[in-house]
């Protein structure tokens, strides 16, 4: 959530790939979906991003509003990783619903 220039998402996957060096491409991730209140900042990462590009999707999210209401299928996440933009929104208890609206079962914040 919100991933804006990808210095979040860069560290993470300097960390996965690292680890399917090691272990095998199956010891990664299936899917990691980019997501920010704008796509002004997508095309950038698509090009920062591009030996992982098989394994994303790019897409507007806006955590205030029900992320149901914006294409995302409830309960699809193991895990969501908001860098940095939580604290900015007006009503956190709000925002923390919709966050656990995008979790399945068991997920991590």
């Amino acid at each position: 959530i919100g991933a804006g220039t990808g210095g979040t998402t860069k560290a993470i996957f300097r960390a996965i790939g690292e680890f399917e060096r090691e272990e095998g491409p199956s010891a990664g991730f299936g899917h990691y979906t980019y997501t920010d209140i704008s796509a002004g900042f997508f095309k950038q990462a698509k090009d920062t991003f591009k030996s992982f590009i098989s394994r994303m999707s790019f897409k507007k999210l806006d955590i205030e509003e029900a992320p149901s209401t914006q294409g995302f299928e409830p309960g699809q996440y193991d895990l969501v990783v908001a860098s940095q933009c939580l604290h900015a929104t007006q009503d956190m208890t709000r925002t923390m619903t919709h966050v656990r609206e995008l979790l399945k079962p068991g997920g991590k914040l």
